[in-house]
């Protein structure tokens, strides 16, 4: 678990990459947050974020996520991150302001949850390394 980090409630940046992590927690002071990057640890869960609502930038590549969720209170967040895990289903993303969304080599196989994330604010979108690369409706849909 990460400690202490109510002794830094105006942080801005936490990088905590490669550590083994394996929970997002005792987050709750650092309302402030602008970047948090946890990639290359053991996160299972998007979990511990609700009162960062300043978050812009997430990094949790290189995890054990299954699923994209809990992240409709993180109303400034423009960059998710995400590539590498085990996501097969995304949800909450609808009325965030996300302008990067990095998905690549997951888990993702259906055109149904694309309509999760194809949202006005995204410019940048990567899925490379997911089973819906391969549907014929793909390249359409996108």
């Amino acid at each position: 678990a990460i400690a202490n980090l109510d002794t830094v409630p105006t942080l801005r940046v936490l990088k905590l990459a490669k550590n083994k992590i394996s929970t997002l927690c005792n987050l709750e002071a650092l309302q402030h947050l602008d970047v948090l990057d946890m990639h290359s640890n053991a996160v299972q869960r998007i979990e511990g974020l609700d009162a960062s609502t300043e978050l812009r930038v997430l990094n949790l590549a290189s995890n054990q996520l299954s699923e994209v969720n809990n992240l409709s209170q993180l109303r400034g967040l423009t960059e998710l991150n995400v590539r590498r895990n085990m996501i097969a289903t995304v949800s909450s993303l609808q009325n965030l302001p996300l302008q990067r969304l990095y998905l690549s080599q997951n888990q993702i196989s259906s055109l149904d949850t694309l309509d999760n994330f194809l949202l006005p604010t995204l410019t940048e979108l990567a899925l490379d390394g997911n089973e819906v690369t391969k549907v014929d409706e793909y390249k359409q849909t996108i």
